[in-house]
């Protein structure tokens, strides 16, 4: 009976602590009027060598699909008012 009870509140600690770093993402809070525009973002990442295929919005930055200067696939967050890449944390 103790272990039962115990077993359950590992699981449940476990979930709840797997829960909270799954939503832990990079966040970009630049208000919409001063984002650059597409265009732009998309031609400075040109200039650092990266190929840029897709542009989409995530957690209000720029989402790139693209490849990088080696030729890899990447995705990268964007930071969208300074065009710099937003590291994981």
């Amino acid at each position: 009976m103790y272990f039962n009870c115990l077993a359950r509140r590992l699981v449940s600690l476990a979930l709840f602590m797997a829960s909270g770093i799954a939503g832990a993402g990079p966040v970009c809070e630049v208000s919409p009027e001063n984002w650059m525009k597409e265009a732009d973002v998309k031609a400075q990442l040109k200039r650092q060598g990266y190929f840029v295929k897709s542009i989409r919005i995530e957690s209000g930055c720029y989402e790139i699909y693209g490849l990088d200067p080696r030729g890899r696939r990447v995705l990268l967050l964007v930071d969208p008012a300074t065009a710099k890449v937003v590291p994981y944390p």
